[in-house]
């Protein structure tokens, strides 16, 4: 049997997990944009027309744990391959204190490499090995899987994923009455909720209705996470995890 064989079938059950967000929770992914229902409201308070967003879409509440699941299983994935490499080098299976300090690290500072007990129970070669996997060995703005993987697993472990707006794609209004207007646009608020006002328009109100005398649509992307594209880090840690069994199989092979 091969050693790697239980972090293939680690990464296969994360991709099997990736396949189930990406298949059936489509209009909730990251970077796809949606038309947002609007409201337009009188505000004679203030003297404008109030646009607010009047509902948001319903997702499957399931996404956030099949989400987490392909998370998990990157990460175990790394783990494993983390204990192969414990054990070829111990000559046996860690100890149960041995065992709590074998993980695979992710550091995005060279400073900090090899100064953790992660290095403590793996041979020099194979920490050198993984050394080019790490974000800090990313140059020139490049993506680093890894440092991605990292911040999804550390977010999953303490709350679950819940799909946000992220930003603003495109908003079009256009005045229909014989009345002149004046605009505010907002910028987002973080997360966007029903009843955010995302826009206001200045004008006599006397004898108006705001939904005939202004049209308008909103459009504005999905996320996940503000912070960064989830979708985009499973699909690099995929194929940054299989690069790296494939060249793990290399290492075994020749390790005998």
């Amino acid at each position: 049997m091969s050693v790697t064989m239980e972090a293939w079938g680690k990464l296969s059950r994360a991709r099997y997990h990736e396949s189930e967000v990406r298949s059936y929770f489509d209009g909730f992914l990251d970077g796809d944009i949606l038309d947002i229902p609007i409201r337009k409201m009188a505000d004679y308070n203030r003297g404008c027309i109030s646009v607010t967003i009047k509902s948001l879409p319903i997702f499957n509440p399931a996404l956030p744990l099949i989400l987490g699941d392909a998370i998990h299983n990157y990460r175990c994935c790394l783990d494993y391959i983390w204990w192969q490499f414990a054990i070829s080098h111990l000559g046996r299976h860690p100890s149960k204190s041995e065992e709590r300090r074998i993980q695979f690290p992710i550091l995005d500072d060279l400073n900090k490499w090899g100064s953790t007990d992660h290095f403590k129970y793996v041979s020099l070669g194979d920490v050198e090995f993984i050394k080019k996997f790490q974000p800090f060995s990313c140059v020139g703005g490049s993506y680093s899987a890894f440092e991605g993987l990292n911040a999804a697993s550390n977010h999953d472990k303490h709350r679950s994923f819940y799909p946000v707006i992220a930003k603003a794609g495109v908003a079009n209004y256009r005045n229909l009455s014989d009345r002149p207007m004046s605009a505010d646009v907002f910028d987002l608020p973080e997360p966007i909720v029903v009843g955010s006002e995302i826009a206001r328009f200045n004008v006599d109100l006397n004898g108006m209705d705001p939904e005939s005398a202004l049209a308008g649509s909103f459009r504005a992307y999905l996320s996940v996470q503000n912070d960064w594209n989830i979708l985009e880090i499973l699909s690099a840690t995929s194929s940054q995890c299989q690069l790296l069994l494939e060249e793990a199989d290399q290492i075994f092979l020749r390790k005998g």
